[in-house]
């Protein structure tokens, strides 16, 4: 797996289309998709003492979460929701996945809003939740080919100021997918970090690191 293929959170948008155009529901900050399948018990004479399961009906729902926005400006406001027509009208979102080499991945579906609501914390920024359920249709998703790469990943413990694994001797710098620390991903908060291929060491950035913290290190191969 390559870092091009990994899909940041900042790059998942939700549109909803009105007459065939795609309009973007803002300013959104989380989507959560869930499908679920239903499964029921099946016993036969043949069943032995195992029990067994049919698949039945799938369900989608589909969690939004963002920044309230006044009015529409070339997007759509949360408020464009909560007029009754549109309110308990279908509502063809699409959630589109772009990957660090810009190439997309997208669920659409005709969902029927079940819930939502707006905050207004006195201390922050209003924000709303739309919740909805729908079928869905999925972009095409080819099965794998053998590439020769792999990844893997592994937490390690800071010590002298570098952590070290030998699987990533003689790899580079391209190797390393991210280098998270306590949590915190380092190159995301203008951190530093170097390796060490002859060593297989890496070194967090050593003004702002200290012997004992976690680090945790995706890598390919």
């Amino acid at each position: 797996m390559t870092n091009g293929l990994l899909i940041q959170g900042k790059n998942v948008h939700v549109f909803k289309y009105l007459d065939a155009s795609p309009f973007e529901i803002v300013c959104g900050t989380d989507v959560v998709v869930e499908i679920s399948q239903e499964l029921i018990g099946a016993t036969t004479p043949d069943s032995g003492k195992f029990k067994e399961i049919r698949p039945r009906m799938i369900e989608m729902a589909c969690t939004i979460s963002g920044v309230t926005t006044s009015d529409n400006d070339g997007d759509l406001s949360y408020f464009h929701f909560l007029d009754v027509d549109v309110l308990s009208g279908v509502q063809d979102l699409e959630i589109v996945y772009t990957d660090n080499n810009g190439n997309d991945r997208s669920i659409r579906a005709n969902f029927y809003i079940e819930t939502t609501s707006v905050t207004g914390p006195a201390d922050s920024l209003s924000g709303y939740e739309i919740r909805s359920w729908g079928e869905y249709a999925v972009s095409i998703l080819y099965d794998p080919v053998p590439s020769g790469e792999s990844i893997d990943s592994d937490y390690y413990t800071i010590a002298g100021g570098v952590v070290q694994d030998n699987d990533w001797i003689g790899l580079t710098a391209a190797n390393i997918i991210g280098v998270w620390r306590e949590g915190t991903e380092l190159t995301s908060m203008g951190l530093s970090w170097s390796l060490n291929s002859g060593t297989g060491e890496i070194t967090p950035d050593p003004g702002t690191t200290m012997d004992g913290q976690k680090v945790f290190v995706i890598w390919t191969y």
